[in-house]
């Protein structure tokens, strides 16, 4: 076990953590206030929290109202606790040591081998965990690895999981989690934007990811399969998907086809078709109010509204965080998903969808959350 790990904490001591984190620094009498916790337990708990390297004497504020020895500010340790976090994609890997301010201490990308065993991932994790230990400096206390796996490389398979968990936690003796990479960008995001009961992210890249946030926890399933939106059925859609289903949502709503969707408009306006058509411009044309491009967004948005339909209507989440890879006009293709629910559901449910630019480091800040939450939860 990690030295002074999470399991070592008591209640107050994660609630302590988890609001000098939202509040970037705060007094004893502030903390006190806030939790309406008594005197002598904070003065208590932030003693032993700054003596096992999790906060530090920040200074004194300029507020003249706030005098003695209880002006302290304190703020988070920026070693204690740190957590390696690994985000696998298709063609390479994210590795990442970070801490509770998300300050990042540590990167490394790295292409990713042939993966066609569960022996072949287990060993390239093992070989990521090795390289990155080694290549650590500083004084950064490691409580952790979290890794993000994506779907598609361990589809349905939930022992999957624990054997890989169980083979890396034996052979570094230290607590290794394994999760989708949207789950623990969900675990992000959520302590990011301080979200408080139920939320959704779904994220668009090669498919359509989706963590879930019920009851201020991450909602897994049965048998951990919980969030396939990107293999949901959707009425129209007619294309074969890698899962070797007809009309699942990733066949009608990625990066890709919307990229495919701006080089067909930018062909019929006689563009050549041999260079890149990205998304983020497609936001933009949109924007500024490009028929044709609106047109675009207008039918994918429905396709993206009819498969969130029955998630608000299920689960009665309203709030809906869509992440992509569209740059700063994203909004524009969610205010429509917006509309195009309007006019699906009845007036009771409440729905608030957002955008969010995606950055892709987000989704290994993600996967070290699958460590770090437990120190703030």
């Amino acid at each position: 076990m990690v030295p002074d790990s999470r399991q070592n904490m008591i209640e107050n001591e994660r609630k302590i953590l988890h609001i000098i984190a939202k509040r970037n620094g705060m007094t004893k009498k502030e903390i006190a206030d806030s939790l309406n916790l008594s005197w002598a337990t904070v003065v208590k708990i932030t003693k032993r929290l700054e003596q096992n390297g999790f906060i530090k004497f920040q200074g004194r504020p300029e507020r003249k109202n706030i005098q003695g020895v209880d002006s302290a500010v304190f703020a988070l340790s920026s070693n204690n606790p740190t957590a390696i976090g690994i985000d696998m994609g298709y063609n390479e890997t994210n590795i990442i040591i970070t801490n509770l301010s998300n300050e990042i201490l540590y990167h490394k990308l790295v292409p990713n081998p042939t993966l066609e065993s569960i022996d072949d991932i287990t060993g390239f994790l093992e070989t990521c965990i090795t390289e990155t230990l080694e290549d650590k400096s500083g004084d950064w206390v490691i409580q952790g690895v979290g890794v993000g796996i994506p779907a598609f490389i361990l589809p349905d398979k939930r022992d999957f999981y624990i054997k890989i968990r169980k083979t890396l936690n034996e052979k570094f003796r230290i607590p290794v989690h394994i999760d989708r990479n949207v789950r623990g960008y969900a675990l992000y995001k959520r302590f990011q934007h301080n979200r408080e009961g139920n939320y959704i992210v779904l994220t668009i890249r090669t498919g359509i990811g989706l963590g879930i946030i019920l009851n201020d926890g991450l909602f897994r399933g049965e048998s951990n399969m919980a969030g396939e939106l990107s293999h949901t059925t959707v009425p129209g859609l007619e294309g074969v998907c890698r899962c070797g289903q007809t009309g699942c949502l990733e066949t009608g709503l990625n990066y890709a086809v919307l990229s495919e969707d701006y080089r067909g408009m930018a062909l019929k306006s006689g563009l050549p078709g041999d260079v890149p058509y990205p998304p983020t411009e497609l936001m933009k044309l949109s924007s500024e109010g490009n028929l044709p491009a609106l047109d675009i967004l207008k039918k994918r948005s429905r396709i993206l509204a009819q498969a969130i339909k029955p998630l608000l209507l299920i689960l009665n989440v309203s709030r809906i965080t869509v992440a992509g890879q569209f740059g700063e006009y994203g909004q524009v293709f969610t205010d429509l998903v917006n509309e195009a629910l309007s006019e699906m559901l009845s007036l009771r449910i409440d729905h608030a969808i957002s955008y969010e630019k995606l950055d892709l480091l987000d989704f290994a800040i993600g996967s070290s959350y699958l460590i770090l939450e437990d120190f703030i939860s």
